[in-house]
């Protein structure tokens, strides 16, 4: 586990990734305002068709994949919500080296 932990700090060091913890111990409120577990990608196109944008649901059944812009305005939203309650980068860095101290052997 240690290792894996490691290996989380050295790649939030870099420069293209973002790394933020959800402690399991955070405030009420701090779930997914969708109810639901769920992804945004974007795939940046260069032609006159735009960039793809969708999201993904996932559920007891079958995932899904969301293009509607209502829909991706809702995820976006709780997106936002979301990264705003969690730790900041250097609180969850901080929150991953402690934890790795626990594994320390």
């Amino acid at each position: 586990m240690r290792e894996q932990i490691e290996h989380l700090i050295e790649l939030s060091n870099r420069p293209n990734m973002m790394l933020q913890i959800m402690p399991f111990k955070a405030a009420p409120g701090r779930r997914s305002p969708i109810g639901t577990r769920f992804g945004l990608l974007r795939v940046p196109s260069p032609g006159a068709a735009g960039p793809i944008e969708v999201a993904y649901t996932e559920g007891v059944g079958d995932p899904r994949y969301l293009d509607d812009q209502r829909a991706l305005d809702a995820h976006e939203s709780a997106w936002a919500r979301l990264t705003n309650a969690a730790l900041r980068f250097d609180e969850s860095r901080a929150f991953l080296k402690a934890l790795s101290s626990e594994y320390a052997t």
